[in-house]
């Protein structure tokens, strides 16, 4: 995808960095893609792409690491995209559920929502433990990998139980100062600018 932008206009890339909550590269604080597939269950291409990230993996060949050091010896930025909440239970072979639901299932808001059942699955953000293990992976991609930003895809655009929302748009606020900040300081350390940018539907 880097070598795709040489001689465009273009200056900077925006690299999903996983599905759900699980990451496509050697994340430390969650689970790769398909590390918790078994038995396979979905078509094809879920099955490849596990298969490529865990080749790729034991080769020595982090795909999300190729990606910002051929992007930086190109001149390109790169942001690492998260997809910052999503519903999913952690239940049987999954693709795209994260470690803390399997760890932790009160994480999820949890209820019955007839017209947006992904809400019952999704992250509750009320949560302290949620907002730091979402925390952790922004700085994992900016700190451990050295990407240039991120950027926060709200994805199904749940963050709280409908009826909390209001009440609780002080947090979603605060946990955006948090992001800031966070990025503000390891680009400190690291002497430049990182960027924050979020997908807006």
């Amino acid at each position: 995808p880097v070598d795709d932008l040489i001689g465009t206009p273009v200056d900077t890339l925006v690299y999903g960095t996983g599905m759900g909550q699980t990451f496509l590269y050697d994340t430390k604080v969650g689970y790769r893609f398909g590390e918790k597939a078994d038995p396979h269950n979905h078509g094809l291409v879920w099955w490849r792409a596990a298969e490529n990230l865990t080749s790729a993996l034991e080769r020595g060949l982090d795909p999300f690491k190729i990606v910002v050091d051929r992007a930086h010896e190109k001149g390109l930025r790169v942001l690492g995209s998260i997809r910052i909440n999503d519903g999913g239970a952690p239940e049987g072979s999954n693709y795209s559920v994260g470690k803390l639901k399997y760890e932790n299932p009160d994480v999820m808001i949890g209820g019955e929502y007839p017209d947006n059942p992904s809400v019952a699955t999704a992250l509750n953000f009320a949560r302290e433990d949620v907002r730091q293990e979402r925390l952790a992976a922004i700085e994992e991609v900016c700190d451990r990998y050295g990407a240039d930003g991120v950027e926060i895809d709200e994805y199904i655009r749940v963050f709280f139980k409908p009826s909390e929302i209001q009440q609780n748009i002080p947090i979603l606020t605060q946990w955006m100062r948090d992001v800031r900040a966070l990025l503000d300081g390891i680009g400190k350390k690291q002497g430049r600018e990182l960027s924050l940018a979020i997908r807006v539907h």
